[in-house]
Parts: C-alpha cells; structure tokens; sequence
C-alpha cells in the first residue's frame, strides 16, 4: 500500500542505467517509487528501489496507462532507451497503441514522446524533468580526465563535429558522431551510440573521436544524451581517443569509474 504521506513518482521504465539510477536517487529522497516496466527491457534491478513495479509488453500501452490512472500517480518520468528499431520489428502493439502510432506524420523519437506526453496529459498525468533527481550526474563545462588532455589535433576535430552533430540531433537522427582527420565516419540513427562508436572505429581506425550531444532546444523531459562506463568500455575496446559531450544536458553515470577507466585507457573526455 503506497503512503498517502509521501510525496510519488511514476517511471516508465527502459533499458539502461537511467531509469534504474533515477528510482535510486528519488527513493533516497524519501520518494515512493512506482514503475512501469517494459518487459525484455527494463532491468529488474529497479525493483530494489521502487514500492511497486508494473511489468508490461512493450505495445500493452492502454494497460499501462489504465494502471497509472488507477494508481492515483500524477507525476512520472520517461527514463531509459526503448530500442527504436521496435518499430520495425515489434508486432504486438494493442489497438490503442496501433490508433496512436496511425496518425503520426512521422516515427521520429521527439514524436513519439511527445504523443506518449501528450497522452498522459490528457489523462491528468504530468511528465516531469527526471533532472530533477538527477542534477549531480550533468557535468559542467570543462576537462574531465584531468590525468588526459585532449591533444591539439581532437581539438580541431571536436571543433569541426560539434556543430554537424548538432544539425544531425536537431533533424532528429541521432545524438552522436564519430570523427577522425576532420571527417564524419558515423552518424548514430536507431543502432544506438556503442554500435555507432564500434562502427566509425572500424571505418576510421584507433584514435577516432565520439561527439554525443543534445538536441538544440532538449526538453529535458525525455531523451536526453546519457554515457557511463558502458561508453568508455566500448570505447577502450575500439581504441577511441577522445568523448566530447555537452556540458550541462547529459547524464553521466559512474563518472569516477569511467574517468579511471578513460584515463588509463589514453582516451579524453570533455564536456562542452
């Protein structure tokens, strides 16, 4: 029985670390946690920190709605990826979902999330800034692997794909390129970011530099650039020299092991 004193939060849960890492953060707060959970997707470790957790396919979206409108939650987040090849190759969405997804312009992820937003608002249901738990994982401005500055050459290619990466999120391809010798070797589209760094390192060879940013005009609502330890794994294992991410609008989990890890692997990362 959730407690009528206490103050709940909703989350629609996908894959990753975010979803979980936010449940953790908000149940230290002293908040009751209520999950929705996509089955195939969502780690079943977000049940340690959550009062109830909901597990659904992905297409049963009238169950997960009716569930959040007869759980009394008014606020929830939209938290972790939902693969967006899903699309392509899932066949099970429910008649609500079909309706939804029939008069879409187009299957872009903004637009998707925003019909999911637009949805739960009809239904007295608010998507919050998961920010709100989460502002100590954004870093600030500046070099985060102290013990390994970028070189003048990384610099002139962050230079150069910063502002290509941010037309390609702004048409809402992608969140991330890859670049080496001032040339776009991968643009990330629905593969997601660690296939789109193995595949510009294998186009581009050791040293190529990963630029994962967010969208101009990012409603921090939902889909918002995240990396972790993960990312410099994938990273070390292609030999990458360099991550430049937006400073102030991403998500960057286990900083203090994937900087370890970044530093002894020679690659650099800043956030700008």
């Amino acid at each position: 029985m959730r407690s009528a004193n206490k103050e709940h939060l909703g989350i629609i849960a996908g894959q990753g670390k975010f979803p979980v890492m936010l449940a953790r953060e908000a149940a230290q707060q002293g908040v009751e946690v209520f999950v929705i959970a996509i089955k195939d997707y969502t780690s079943p470790v977000i049940s340690d920190y959550a009062s109830e957790v909901h597990w659904f396919e992905l297409g049963e979206i009238a169950g997960m709605l009716d569930t959040l409108k007869k759980s009394g939650i008014r606020e929830v987040a939209l938290a972790g990826r939902v693969p967006h090849d899903a699309l392509l190759h899932y066949s099970k969405f429910d008649k609500f979902s079909r309706a939804l997804l029939s008069v879409l312009v187009d299957k872009k992820a903004n637009s998707i999330l925003k019909m999911v937003s637009s949805v739960l608002a009809k239904n007295g249901i608010t998507v919050i800034d998961s920010l709100r738990y989460l502002n100590r994982y954004i870093p600030k401005k500046g070099l985060l692997t102290q013990g390994r500055p970028l070189t003048d050459e990384e610099k002139k290619e962050i230079n150069f794909g910063l502002p290509i990466a941010r037309k390609i999120a702004e048409l809402d391809i992608g969140l991330t390129i890859v670049v080496k010798n001032q040339i776009v070797v991968a643009v990330e589209a629905i593969e997601g970011t660690d296939e789109t760094i193995k595949r510009g390192a294998e186009l581009g060879g050791a040293g190529v530099v990963v630029i994962k940013v967010a969208r101009p005009h990012q409603d921090p609502r939902w889909d918002l650039p995240v990396v972790g330890l993960r990312t410099i794994q994938v990273m070390q294992s292609v030999n990458a020299g360099c991550l430049a991410i937006s400073a102030n609008k991403t998500l960057f989990f286990d900083q203090e092991k994937a900087i370890t890890l970044a530093e002894k692997s020679n690659i650099a990362i800043i956030a700008v």
